[in-house]
């Protein structure tokens, strides 16, 4: 739970115990940073990867055969995931994470990639937003037989 400045502190104990108790899970109470630490790590590296992708040429196959259970990371691996999070959520976190670290010259580097922005524009602009619409760095493509498989 992030608490604001609108937040009333007898509020905040309370809400957190019904919420680990309702959840089943513990709360953690943390102070609001853009787009949480987790993410600015994630985002950040991704960011530095994939203009390093762009700038070498590697194609979506060779990235995430590398990137995957080969060097023990998940199977979705680099674009998996980002289709997985969604093409507009990438778009929209690196446009909110960069004015956020002004400070950050490394960062705001593969930030403000143009190569990568251009990329993730252009998806977005087609509406190829990873697999909430089926297509993005990857296509889901149906044959019969696998409709055929996939239901009841």
């Amino acid at each position: 739970m992030i608490a604001t400045q609108d937040t009333l502190p007898a509020w905040l104990k309370p809400s957190a115990t019904l919420a680990s108790s309702a959840w089943v899970r513990a709360v953690v109470l943390c102070k609001d940073t853009p787009n949480f630490i987790a993410n600015r790590l994630a985002f950040g590296s991704a960011a530095f990867g994939l203009d390093y992708i762009l700038e070498n040429g590697y194609t979506v196959e060779e990235v995430d055969a590398i990137t995957g259970p080969a060097i023990g990371n998940p199977k979705t691996a680099t674009f998996r995931l980002i289709d997985l999070v969604g093409i507009d959520v990438w778009q929209h976190v690196g446009k909110n994470l960069a004015p956020a670290i002004p400070h950050d010259a490394h960062a705001l580097k593969y930030l403000g990639s143009e190569r990568v922005n251009n990329l993730v524009d252009t998806l977005v602009s087609r509406g190829a937003l990873g697999n909430k619409t089926k297509q993005g760095f990857y296509k889901e493509v149906r044959t019969p037989m696998a409709a055929k498989n996939s239901g009841p």
